[in-house]
């Protein structure tokens, strides 16, 4: 299947979840918008797919939705949508590592999402990231705290990590303290489904047992900030 047959494939769906023209036609011109960037190799099957699936789901719930919105010095984001005069950021996240970080993926993986929380989160009123069932975000689990309750714990630890792969420009500990991460998004295409949650329900749901259970066994200071292991306590 071409790219034209998998955006049929979700607005042939669609129709059915939004039976209103006008909601409809806001939703063949996010398509229209995907395929045209796709056509100059701008963007990708599989995850502008999920932007759509993502843009229905946001219609439907009464947003007008743009794709790869650009919010200027470089920073493009998937999903830009405006509703009751407030916006809302969405960045697609399909768990994808590439060959340079074949060693590293889950350091990788944690250093991208931040960063992505970080830099988009300022530009709006709500951010959440969205992700297929089968990729778990790998944030820290302090970013599921709400920024008035996160102080300066652990956030140097953070910093030092992301200097590793973000220091043009660096990520400041004031921003890591600022960024907020309202909603997780599950994007299950083939279902044209989308599950909502709050970023602590997120966490509670899909991240917190499974991180108390390989926490025992991560060793290393790259999976500090992420599992917050306590190196003191190791032999």
């Amino acid at each position: 299947m071409d790219f034209v047959d998998d955006v049929s494939f979700v607005l042939e769906r669609a129709r059915r979840v939004l039976p209103r023209l006008e909601d409809f036609s806001k939703l063949e011109r996010v398509a229209w918008k995907l395929t045209n960037m796709y056509e100059k190799g701008l963007v990708k099957s599989n995850h502008s797919v999920m932007e759509l699936v993502l843009a229905c789901h946001l219609i439907k719930k009464g947003y007008d939705v743009d794709v790869e919105y650009d919010f200027g010095d470089g920073l493009v984001c998937d999903i830009y949508a405006k509703r009751n005069g407030e916006s809302l950021a969405v960045e697609v996240e399909t768990g994808f590592v590439p060959p340079e970080n074949s060693k590293d993926p889950v350091a990788y993986r944690a250093a991208r999402e931040i960063s992505k929380v970080v830099r988009y989160s300022r530009f709006v009123d709500y951010f959440a990231l969205a992700t297929p069932p089968y990729h778990i975000l790998q944030l820290p689990d302090i970013f599921f705290l709400p920024p008035e309750k996160r102080g300066y714990w652990g956030l140097k630890t953070i910093k030092s990590f992301l200097d590793r792969y973000y220091k043009k420009p660096p990520i400041r500990v004031e921003e890591l303290i600022s960024a907020k991460l309202n909603y997780v998004y599950v994007v299950v295409v083939d279902e044209l489904l989308v599950l909502e949650y709050k970023a602590g329900e997120y966490y509670v749901e899909y991240l917190e047992k499974p991180r108390r259970e390989l926490g025992k066994y991560f060793r290393g200071e790259p999976f500090l900030p992420l599992y917050n292991v306590d190196l003191s306590s190791r032999e």
